[in-house]
């Protein structure tokens, strides 16, 4: 019997369809239980590293019972602490059926001698034989790992029963035979309803050619333009899809980019994703995904402003001062609940802050004190007419006020310039002796005044800013011979080490504090005020010295005792 066109192209979309749906179904069922396996393996992987976190430092008053309730709140799981044999410690489980069913012998034995230093997940299906698993109990999903520190004869466990994963499957399995009986159902009548089409198209053709002459038009275009739609269509389809994959990978990878922490939180509190920036400034693991905050984040103010954002309306701004840096936090509210937080580093803001605000301070009591003692002069002078010798003492203590001032002005230009980087280093070979020679010569009336001597042992060859190095050394030598007693001695040595030149300038004064001598290098810092400030040091020159030493390639240090000299030690290129 021969079958119409309209009845030939129903059932052959009808077998198309069974045949695309049979196709379908089975990969779709492959992708569902692949995405729900992997899924629950993950979690409880992530979970059973949240236990081990918890027991590894455990808040100042929980026990080991309190880590496995906080990992087991608000979930269907089974926390368990095993011994080697598989013996049960301690457990919290809200299921009576799973709880029997990890507990099971066979169960916990293969758990406990599965345990590794990583997490690791095996799976035990319901009806497997042995003890298993109870005849009527679910399957069992468990994530298994060794205890930390302390607890190291502990075995970790946190368990699900696989349930989900075959109600999932049999979801899928429903849902893709309706659609299949569906599309059978629609494919039949959509190849009728062409069938008869085309044959209303083909009548009108016959039609239409008939009084042409033979093979004349008899090609019907519809058909060749459909399918060239159809490619047109599937390619750009194609272009569209990778073109947004491209677009989400890129876009990950800018968020993983981001100096500035990113963490998206789900309505119950649950760590969705972090990005990389916000895993270091929290301390998480890379594997986070469903961690509860509770848990992850330690810190108490940071903990409850993450837990408002994702429960709550989320605040506003605010800023959290952790241990060892400051955060600025911020969260916005998702539609579907949750919310996203982000976390700024402001440490070296708040710290550059400090730092001005000291500066300013420092400078403004530098400054008053010499122009104090200026005024106070001044108007003792005109106020009362002293006689010649007491006016001559007065007007030399203003000479030296107004020196200390330019001084000061001019320490405070240099280590502008240097820490602004307008100061470049233009460096030449030059012999450091010769160099020291030229500063001290700079020096030497004041080193007379008060029987100072030099001895230089440094006739090595470096790479340097000879008008920087001259600076660093008449700056070394002010501030020896402020420091030194009448009579005593400077030396400067250096000598070759590899590719740096060791360079030392060395005194027999007073020496400094061990206490004072990590801060000798900072801005307007004095071991021993009144005296410095007495003797006309800026308490910026070492700083200087740091600042220009450190520019021409080179790094400064200290050595002192009390009563025994000082030494400060630079290298430079060679």
């Amino acid at each position: 019997m021969r079958l119409s066109l309209p009845a030939r192209l129903a059932l052959l979309g009808a077998a198309v369809a069974t045949v695309t749906t049979g196709l379908v179904s089975a990969a779709l069922l492959g992708e569902v239980r692949l995405a729900a396996e992997r899924q629950l393996r993950d979690a409880l992987r992530g979970e059973v590293r949240v236990l081990h976190r918890l027991l590894a430092d455990l808040p100042e008053g929980w026990t080991p019972a309190d880590a496995l309730a906080q990992v087991a709140e608000g979930t269907r799981r089974a926390v368990l602490l095993l011994d080697a044999r598989g013996r049960a410690v301690a457990w919290r489980a809200t299921d009576p059926r799973l709880e029997a069913a990890v507990l099971r012998g066979d169960v916990a034995r293969a758990l406990a001698a599965a345990a590794g230093e990583a997490p690791a997940v095996r799976a035990y299906p319901a009806h497997s034989g042995g003890e298993a698993a109870a005849a009527d109990g679910p399957g069992v999903v468990a994530a298994v790992m060794m205890g930390p520190e302390g607890y190291r004869d502990l075995r970790l466990v946190v368990a699900a029963s696989d349930a989900p994963l075959v109600q999932a499957r049999e979801d899928a399995r429903r849902r893709a035979l309706g659609a299949g009986f569906v599309l059978v159902l629609l494919a039949g009548a959509a190849g009728g309803w062409a069938g008869m089409r085309l044959r209303r198209q083909a009548r009108r053709l016959r039609a239409h050619l008939s009084g042409m002459p033979d093979g004349a038009g008899s090609a019907v275009p519809e058909l060749s333009e459909l399918a060239e739609a159809a490619a047109r269509v599937g390619e750009g389809a194609s272009v569209d899809l990778a073109a947004m994959r491209r677009a989400l990978e890129g876009m990950q990878v800018l968020i993983d980019a981001l100096d500035e922490g990113v963490v998206e939180l789900d309505a119950a509190a649950r760590i969705v994703r972090a990005n990389r920036a916000a895993r270091r400034l929290l301390g998480l693991p890379e594997e986070v995904a469903s961690a509860p905050v509770g848990a992850a984040v330690r810190h108490p103010e940071l903990r409850a402003y993450l837990e408002a954002a994702a429960v709550e309306r989320a605040p506003g701004p605010r800023e959290v001062a952790l241990a060892d840096h400051t955060l600025r936090v911020s969260a916005r509210p998702l539609p579907a609940g949750g919310a996203v937080v982000t976390l700024l580093d402001v440490s070296e803001v708040r710290r550059a802050e400090q730092v001005r605000r000291d500066f300013v301070a420092n400078a403004s009591h530098e400054l008053k004190t010499p122009l104090t003692s200026i005024r106070g002069y001044a108007e003792t002078l005109l106020d009362d007419a002293p006689p010649a010798e007491i006016a001559r003492t007065f007007l030399t203590a203003i000479r030296n006020n107004a020196l200390r001032l330019q001084r000061l002005v001019e320490d405070l230009l240099d280590l502008s310039r240097l820490e602004s980087g307008r100061w470049a280093a233009q460096r030449q070979p030059v012999v450091v002796g010769d160099v020291a020679r030229e500063a001290w010569a700079l020096v030497r009336p004041s080193a007379e005044e008060k029987g100072v001597a030099v001895e230089v042992d440094a006739d090595v060859e470096a790479e340097a800013d000879r008008d920087g190095l001259v600076h660093v050394f008449v700056n070394l030598f002010e501030n020896a011979i402020r420091h030194v007693d009448g009579g005593g001695h400077v030396w400067v040595r250096a000598r070759p080490d590899g590719d740096r030149a060791v360079v030392e300038v060395a005194d027999d004064g007073e020496g400094i504090p061990s206490r004072a001598l990590p801060r000798i290098f900072e801005r307007f810092y004095r071991a021993d005020r009144a005296r410095d400030r007495d003797a006309g040091g800026t308490g910026l020159g070492l700083s200087i010295v740091r600042h220009m030493v450190n520019a021409m390639g080179g790094e400064v240090s200290a050595e002192s005792e009390l009563g025994r000299g000082t030494t400060i030690r630079f290298t430079l290129p060679r």
